[in-house]
């Protein structure tokens, strides 16, 4: 059994090399990502295989397949409707790949995601699928909405106090005093803007 001060959650170099001038070191953290990245290639590769020669009646593993496609059909589609089949893949490689990173973990290796440069790279090329996508896919008309002018007389398109909530976080004492003193106060929610 292992105390609290042998747990060492450092990243340490495993070996280095030079690379046009410059000293890169291969670290743990590349080590766990090159195991979690076979772990998926495996699994992949023995899962289309499985597939290939399916039965009729599906065995275990296949309801395990079936089981996990649905799940991640069905978390895309309800969170993004009609454009679901696009990013199911994306989405699904991503859970798949984080689930793992975490789990390794429990084995004694250092997950992956506890590392700033593999999130921020998961962050930063989700930022950049979905901003694309979006200009992509729609027009310039929906991409810069005209604001409205609400009952108040702001631009803000608000309807409600509950919209109003929503859009801007930074309102929350505006509300607060709107809804507990409506009659003094509908001027307010107009005035952080």
């Amino acid at each position: 059994m292992s105390s609290v001060a042998d747990v060492d959650f450092m990243i340490h170099g495993l070996f280095s090399y030079e690379l046009f001038g410059h000293t890169v070191w291969i670290t743990t953290s590349h080590v766990c990502i090159l195991i979690v990245m076979l772990t998926l290639i495996l699994f992949a590769l023995i899962a289309n295989r499985r597939i290939k020669s399916a039965t009729e009646v599906p065995d275990g593993f296949q309801n395990v397949l079936e089981m996990m496609v649905e799940f991640f059909d069905g978390m895309v589609s309800t969170s993004m409707g009609k454009h679901a089949y696009k990013y199911r893949n994306y989405i699904a490689t991503i859970f798949i790949f984080i689930w793992v990173s975490n789990i390794s973990g429990l084995f004694g290796l250092r997950p992956p995601t506890a590392d700033y440069g593999t999130t921020l790279a998961l962050a930063l090329i989700t930022f950049v699928m979905i901003h694309y996508n979006e200009v992509k896919y729609n027009s310039p008309k929906d991409l810069f909405p005209r604001p409205r002018r609400c009952r108040h007389g702001c631009r803000s398109g608000c309807r409600s106090i509950s919209s109003l909530i929503l859009r801007c976080p930074s309102l929350y004492p505006f509300v607060y005093l709107q809804m507990c003193y409506p009659a003094q106060s509908s001027w307010l929610s107009c005035m952080a803007w």
